[in-house]
């Protein structure tokens, strides 16, 4: 990873791509997977498109 100069903290690598346990976890569909997260790490979206994230801003924060 550091040669491939991958900077950001957490690298989570699963061999067996979207069926192993982490994948299903957190429903990893894709590469990349974008998640939106609250201010204690909670999952609230996964993979938002744009229209959905503001929505789901909007209604949380105004808009």
């Amino acid at each position: 990873m550091r040669q491939d100069g991958l900077i950001w903290p957490y690298h989570i690598v699963e061999d067996t791509k979207f069926s192993g346990p982490l994948a299903k976890k957190f429903g990893v569909r894709e590469i990349p997977t974008k998640y939106l997260l609250d201010k204690e790490g909670k999952v609230l979206l996964v993979n938002p498109s744009i229209t959905q994230l503001d929505t789901f801003l909007a209604a949380r924060i105004g808009g």
